[in-house]
């Protein structure tokens, strides 16, 4: 009995201690499990959070070990590579999604670096999708474990983006956006390799400076939309006239250069640069409208002209700028006295400029005669420019200086202001009214503001715009549209008169005199010079006498001269002329003491 309990006891303990054990092993297996679970969960997070990363930046991995088989290939890397995630991935699979002429370019890479060699990376493109192959960067490395299986790994990266966006930071760097053309940067780079090569061989080279005739005018009347399509198609012209070597950049607005390399003689750039003329002279279609467009060249040949592309490219400009002074659409060589003349031009620029600033510009006012009454009815205002130094510079010598400089714009507002304010002393001194008539350019009509301009210069002065006649140029009418045609309607709603200064010189289209609300012709002085003895000219003037009076338009002719001329013209009805046959521009005081005379009967008022 008593071995009996003792039995049941000694089992009954092992039973127990058997028993804590085991809810001890069960506790450690569930705290082991849950620990297990949570590192997988923690894993499936980090696993997550690299595929959204991969994805993000365009980025798949992938390992491989050649000696077992074994593959790895993440989910992005089947999406950058267009690979169904169900086939196989490997090497054979990787170089299969490349495109076919850069296979050998990673095969030599996988096999250099499986072979003992660094690790390395190498740039390959897919087969083309949507019309452009991507390109992929890929990156690759061995490693060796401790069981001495060699794995190669790598990644592999889409950079299509970056290289369209290096590309395009490229091309901004080294073309001009608006024609594709080289810029001057990249021309110069061009230009200094093409010089080196000239001076090892012993050959000449040639740089052509190009200036666009006349297309600020266009540009601004017609708006830079149109200006800048006509630039575009010019640089395909000019393109046309040179060799696969020639280079032709845009260096800024209608301003081109060109590098002619590896010439024999120097009278190669003139053959080619009447070819660049030629190229322009037939009219362009843009937008419907025919506009025509010539260049002004410049010449500057290595050796004789300069040893440096700096060098050449100043010489070049100035010679553009003797082409310019010359007539324009023509070229010119560069020879060492044009230095001097350009140096002096600048001079003329700057110190037009102090003479605004200085008020050294003053109006003379030339007579316009009623005839045959042989009465005053109005003045034409001229600006002069009186030079501390030089004396009187003539207008024909400062206003193409001021149109190319943009000094137009200030001189254009001080000729209408200094006008305004001697009509206002004439009225004060109980004088009776004439019409002062004051030019207007064709920058300064299509300058944004121009409207709130006058009317800020009327308010300041207090004139009165109905004894004031604003003389248009046929340019700055060219191609009316309406915005133009609303201005004008706004002017003669201000109460100025609008006359079309030097009819039939330029741009005439007889469509446009019943559009816009023009008071006044005027007779251009080249159809006058030479009445009444040339047929054409007399033809012509009496056309536009004829066209004028059938649109109700007074006509004034100008550079009247002899009695021949003012006889002619008034056989023909012309009632209002100018002329030094009547009187020369005179300054203020002079008309002044016309009018006095005027009132009181004297003969100074009358023309001989």
């Amino acid at each position: 009995m008593v071995a009996q309990h003792v039995s049941t006891g000694l089992l009954g303990t092992f039973l127990l201690v058997t028993s804590g054990r085991t809810r001890r092993i069960e506790s450690l297996v569930s705290q082991r499990t849950a620990e297990l679970a949570d590192a997988s969960a923690r894993l499936i997070a980090k696993q997550a959070i690299l595929t959204h990363a991969e994805r993000i930046a365009r980025l798949g991995s992938w390992e491989t070990q050649p000696a077992t088989g074994k593959t790895y290939w993440s989910a992005e890397l089947f999406h950058i590579l267009g690979v169904p995630p169900d086939q196989a991935a490997g090497v054979d699979r990787l170089l299969a999604a490349i495109h076919p002429d850069d296979r050998e370019t990673l095969r030599a890479a996988l096999n250099t670096v499986g072979n003992g060699g660094a690790a390395t990376s190498v740039d390959v493109r897919l087969p083309e999708r949507d019309g452009s192959s991507p390109i992929v960067h890929v990156s690759i490395e061995a490693t060796r474990g401790a069981d001495g299986v060699e794995t190669l790994r790598g990644t592999l990266q889409d950079i299509s983006e970056r290289r369209a966006a290096e590309a395009h930071i490229h091309y901004l760097a080294h073309y001009d956006t608006l024609t594709g053309l080289p810029n001057r940067s990249l021309w110069a780079s061009r230009a200094s390799q093409a010089l080196a090569f000239a001076r090892r061989h012993q050959l000449k080279l040639a740089v052509l400076f190009l200036d666009l005739d006349n297309f600020k005018t266009i540009n601004d009347t017609l708006g830079h939309p149109v200006g800048d399509r006509l630039l575009s198609s010019a640089a395909g012209r000019l393109s046309a006239c040179l060799r696969d070597e020639d280079v032709l950049a845009r260096i800024g607005g209608d301003e081109f250069v060109i590098l002619l390399p590896k010439l024999n003689r120097s009278d190669d750039a003139a053959v080619v640069a009447r070819k660049l003329l030629e190229s322009l002279t037939q009219p362009f279609d843009i937008d419907g409208q025919e506009l025509t467009v010539s260049t002004s060249i410049g010449i500057a040949v290595y050796p004789g002209n300069g040893s440096d592309i700096d060098v050449l490219l100043k010489h070049a400009d100035t010679a553009m700028y003797g082409a310019k002074n010359e007539g324009r659409n023509d070229f010119r060589f560069f020879t060492p006295d044009m230095n001097s003349r350009v140096f002096a031009r600048l001079k003329l620029e700057n110190a037009l400029r102090r003479a605004i600033e200085r008020n050294e510009l003053i109006l003379e006012y030339q007579p316009q005669w009623e005839m045959p009454e042989q009465r005053l009815i109005g003045v034409e205002a001229l600006v002069r420019w009186e030079h501390p130094e030089r004396g009187r510079v003539t207008p024909l010598e400062f206003i193409p200086v001021a149109e190319e400089s943009g000094l137009i714009h200030a001189i254009g507002d001080h000729v209408l202001r200094t006008a305004c304010l001697q009509q206002a002393a004439w009225h004060a001194a109980g004088l009776r009214p004439v019409t002062i008539a004051v030019n207007i350019s064709a920058l300064q009509f299509r300058r944004q503001g121009f409207l709130e301009r006058v009317r800020r210069i009327i308010d300041e002065t207090g004139a009165d715009p109905k004894g004031l006649d604003l003389e248009l140029t046929e340019s700055a009418l060219m191609q009316p549209g309406p915005e133009i045609e609303a201005q004008l309607a706004s002017l003669r709603e201000m109460g100025f008169g609008l006359a079309l200064d030097d009819f039939g010189t330029g741009y005439s289209s007889l469509a446009y005199l019943k559009r816009i609300p023009l008071t006044h012709l005027k007779i251009d002085r080249s159809f006058v010079q030479d009445l009444p003895g040339d047929a054409e000219d007399a033809a012509i003037a009496t056309a536009t006498l004829s066209i004028a009076r059938d649109l109700g338009l007074a006509v004034i002719a100008e550079g009247v001269e002899t009695p021949a001329q003012r006889d002619f013209l008034l056989t023909r009805q012309c009632r209002v002329m100018q002329g030094y046959l009547l009187s020369p521009p005179l300054p203020a005081t002079a008309i002044t003491q016309l009018l006095r005379d005027d009132q009181v009967g004297g003969p100074a008022a009358r023309p001989p």
